[in-house]
């Protein structure tokens, strides 16, 4: 056993093949950033670890479009795949309360411009 540890120290690692043939829209990678913290959220008021909900990969490959995904069938998709998609589709957005974190809630399609 030894030797396969000390056999194994001297070896590059290898990079993990990606886990779904889909690709996700570069537009979306700051949209996994705000949906992992709103999951952690959701795991944190049900009292479970958040990769029970959904892993970063599950979030990614939702949202790319891999109908394999563990959000895309079953209580999963009933919690957060349905959300998800509604807020990739523009159906809600996405709002900081205070006292309740953030939370999915109707458009109101008006946007806010931000000026310098």
């Amino acid at each position: 056993m030894i030797a396969l540890i000390a056999d194994a120290a001297g070896r590059t690692p290898r990079k993990a093949e990606p886990t779904s043939a889909h690709q996700l829209n570069p537009a979306l990678r700051p949209a996994v950033t705000l949906v992992t913290a709103w999951v952690a959220q959701q795991a944190r008021s049900l009292r479970i670890d958040p990769a029970i909900l959904a892993t970063r990969g599950d979030l990614e490959a939702f949202m790319a479009g891999d109908d394999t995904s563990r959000l895309s069938g079953g209580w999963r998709h009933q919690l957060i795949g349905e959300p998800l998609r509604r807020l990739v589709d523009g159906e809600v957005a996405m709002a900081f309360v205070p006292g309740r974190g953030l939370v999915m809630e109707e458009r109101s399609h008006r946007e806010v411009t931000l000026h310098p």
